[in-house]
């Protein structure tokens, strides 16, 4: 069973969600917050699997209460996992939040179905992003505002949902490259075949 704190301001956000998450099995909820700093108590009071930041959120508070999350609870033990619901449309927003430690960045319009994947797969120990964030992280020449972002889970999969992405470490290890210069090493010379008499 995944146990999830909610955390948005407005109560027709949190009830939605509510709504949702209680009706898929495998889905609990452990609370609910409006604010940055009752988060981060009902965090450290309710040891939840994922926190999920709504997106009534201002942006400033949720990458506060990223970092926050990442340091109330007691040593020894393991951080939530976090997932961040925003209507910002921002690229900035994103990385700064993925900057400060959350574990998922997905857009308001995210379907039911997508976000709660974006759950299973965050409370996995994946990371979960929306498909044009994944684009802009991957390629960040090719988007203007993208900063050179570069996440301690380097690589993408595509996630049981078409929808989303998930981080899978990558790039495996490379070989050692030749130089272009160097010829092939040659090769031993076989052993003649023996005539028969």
């Amino acid at each position: 069973m995944i146990t999830v704190l909610l955390a948005d301001p407005h109560a027709l956000h949190r009830l939605g969600l509510r709504t949702l998450l209680t009706s898929r099995p495998g889905l609990t909820i452990a609370g609910e917050a409006t604010t940055a700093a009752e988060t981060a108590r009902l965090d450290e009071r309710l040891r939840p699997d994922v926190v999920l930041l709504g997106s009534g959120l201002p942006a400033t508070d949720v990458t506060t209460t990223v970092r926050r999350l990442r340091q109330t609870r007691p040593p020894g033990s393991a951080a939530p996992r976090v997932l961040v619901l925003s209507s910002a449309h921002r690229d900035e927003h994103a990385y700064d939040v993925l900057r400060a430690g959350a574990d998922g960045f997905l857009p308001a319009t995210t379907t039911p179905d997508d976000l709660v994947t974006a759950l299973s797969t965050v409370a996995a120990g994946n990371a979960v992003v929306s498909p044009r964030l994944a684009g802009a992280l991957i390629h960040p020449s090719a988007t203007a505002s993208a900063p050179q972002y570069r996440s301690p889970r380097a690589g993408w999969r595509t996630s049981p949902n078409a929808n989303a992405m998930s981080w899978q470490p990558w790039p495996p290890a490379a070989p050692t490259p030749r130089s272009p210069h160097s010829s092939p090493s040659p090769r031993p010379p076989s052993s003649p075949t023996s005539a028969e008499s």
